[in-house]
């Protein structure tokens, strides 16, 4: 199996929306049932945290925070797969796509 990168986009202007206390508890939970099920699949399923910074240019300007457009990169999953197929198959499962999210998905190449 190799490995491959499940990078979570989500629109800017959703994250902006409110939500209630059940509706967080839900997400959560979706998330949750999503992450089992991959590794009761036998992907295994590495989830590293993400903080954001990011230096802009010849005057190597620091900047704090999330960074894209319109999307905010919030997360990713590292998960075992045979193939980008297959890879691309297990990203449509992702609860970021019910909100009109993106899930990128790229192999993890060998430094050889």
């Amino acid at each position: 199996m190799s490995s491959y990168v499940l990078f979570f986009w989500a629109p800017r202007h959703l994250l902006a929306k409110p939500r209630s206390a059940e509706q967080a508890r839900e997400s959560v939970e979706r998330w949750h049932a999503w992450q089992q099920a991959l590794q009761a699949a036998s992907h295994s399923v590495t989830e590293p945290s993400l903080g954001a910074r990011c230096v802009t240019g010849a005057t190597q300007i620091v900047a704090e925070g999330t960074f894209g457009n319109d999307d905010v990169m919030g997360g990713y999953f590292v998960v075992s797969a045979s193939s980008l197929d297959e890879a691309t198959e297990l990203a449509k499962g992702c609860p970021v796509l019910q909100s009109g999210g993106t899930v990128e998905v790229r192999p993890v190449m060998d430094a050889d």
